[in-house]
């Protein structure tokens, strides 16, 4: 995927789900850096899934984290 179409995501995998929109660098390849954020209030304990949408609104495989 090219990074100019692409756009991370957190989803917390719970009753009350949520969603954030992850600042990111590309390394290059498919690699990519995630900018987690500052307010630990933010990211709340638990299980989140990873994703990504492409230009197109396509997500990807999510990874549960």
């Amino acid at each position: 995927m090219d990074s100019r179409d692409l756009e991370i995501f957190l989803l917390l995998a719970e009753t009350l789900a949520r969603l954030l929109n992850v600042p990111f660098t590309s390394l290059g390849g498919n690699q990519y850096q995630l900018t987690p954020h500052s307010n630990v209030n933010v990211l709340t304990p638990g299980f989140w899934m990873l994703l990504a949408l492409n230009s197109q609104g396509l997500p990807s495989v999510a990874k549960v984290i």
